[in-house]
């Protein structure tokens, strides 16, 4: 789900940005806070999944 948020609001910024143009210093904020929930969540979601295959060894 946190990836969906990421990728969400990653795709928003850029689509703002693009219609009406870089206003405010919170608009590449954001983008940037989009990309770390997208890597964080990736990150996360990976260590689950070594976590369940080293507890089934």
């Amino acid at each position: 789900m946190t990836m969906i948020a990421g990728t969400a609001m990653i795709i928003w910024i850029f689509v703002q940005v693009a219609l009406i143009g870089l206003i405010s210093w919170m608009q590449p904020v954001f983008f940037i806070i989009g990309g770390l929930e997208l890597i964080l969540s990736y990150r996360l979601r990976l260590e689950k999944k070594n976590q369940i295959r080293s507890f089934n060894d």
